[in-house]
């Protein structure tokens, strides 16, 4: 979802979920601010950069115990991409991403429990999307 701050810039916001049927859930919320360049008719090139926040956590039944991973992290994202704005409000196109992340996890299992710290750098991935303007 993205809001026109000027012709050539946007505001951006990313709100992703995942949950299964095992009790586990993951959301992320990027927010950042995206720059635009003409390329060609309806055709432009843009640069995004921001914040992301993420919260984990994972539950597994096993016989006698039960496992519970919980996690939250904090960082910075980026993307690179070209996007053929099909109207004013709807583009289609693609964009190849980087992240780095700083997080805690908690695993319990019983009365087991460890702490782990993690810093995460991830190039990618190419992504193909059509997005909403407002």
């Amino acid at each position: 979802m993205f809001r026109y701050a000027s012709l050539s810039t946007a505001a951006c916001g990313v709100l992703v979920a995942a949950s299964s049927l095992q009790n586990s859930r993951w959301i992320a919320l990027q927010i950042g601010s995206r720059w635009y360049r003409p390329l060609l008719q309806n055709m432009v090139q843009h640069v995004t950069v921001g914040a992301l926040v993420i919260d984990s956590r994972v539950e597994r039944q096993r016989t006698a115990n039960s496992e519970v991973e919980r996690g939250n992290g904090v960082g910075v994202f980026s993307d690179v991409g070209a996007q053929w704005m099909v109207t004013r409000n709807l583009s289609l196109g693609a964009s190849y991403g980087f992240s780095a992340t700083y997080g805690k996890s908690t695993y319990t299992a019983g009365s087991d429990e460890r702490a782990v710290t993690n810093t995460n750098i991830v190039l990618g991935p190419a992504t193909i999307r059509a997005a909403l303007y407002f």
